[in-house]
């Protein structure tokens, strides 16, 4: 029988963490920051221009501004499993409403339009200087979101999508 002591069992361990780094590295190394910046590109509109990169070891984070819309997005994809792992965007100039035009069932029509095996975990119509929005959570077999919604027109203010990467 084999026993391990403690030194073998750290180098044991050193061992085996260093075999799956190198092999993420080497998975990961097909896969260009390039690559990514397309990825994400096909998520924002076309007149959205991109403003910036940031890499870390395990994600590429790409900034876009549509300055028609005066609209940022932010999109991170993960270096390993070559997917998108999080969205975001906020209509910078768009704003709530005095009004109330829509029901909480109108704002969740919103959201189920784009998302449409959406199952709501919070709809709730909220004040934010002085001005209404829906904020509404949900999940999706393939992500957890949350959008903000102007109560009278519907218009989205703010999206955040979390996908269920691994």
């Amino acid at each position: 029988m084999l026993k391990l002591t403690g030194k073998k069992l750290t180098a044991l361990a050193v061992a085996a963490i260093s075999t799956l780094t190198i092999s993420a590295t080497a998975f990961a190394a097909g896969f260009t920051m390039a690559d990514a910046q397309s990825m994400a590109a096909k998520l924002v509109p076309a007149s959205a221009t991109h403003v910036g990169t940031q890499e870390d070891f395990d994600e590429y984070e790409f900034k876009f501004f549509d300055s028609t819309t005066v609209t940022s997005y932010e999109v991170e994809v993960s270096k390993f499993t070559q997917a998108v792992k999080e969205y975001k965007m906020e209509a910078e100039m768009a704003m709530g409403s005095r009004n109330i035009v829509l029901s909480a069932a109108d704002a969740q029509a919103v959201v189920t339009s784009e998302y449409p095996n959406a199952s709501f975990h919070k709809v709730k119509l909220d004040m934010d200087d002085g001005l209404y929005e829906y904020e509404l959570k949900f999940v999706t077999p393939e992500l957890r979101g949350e959008m903000v919604l102007n109560p009278e027109t519907g218009a989205v203010l703010e999206k955040e999508l979390r996908y269920n990467v691994r």
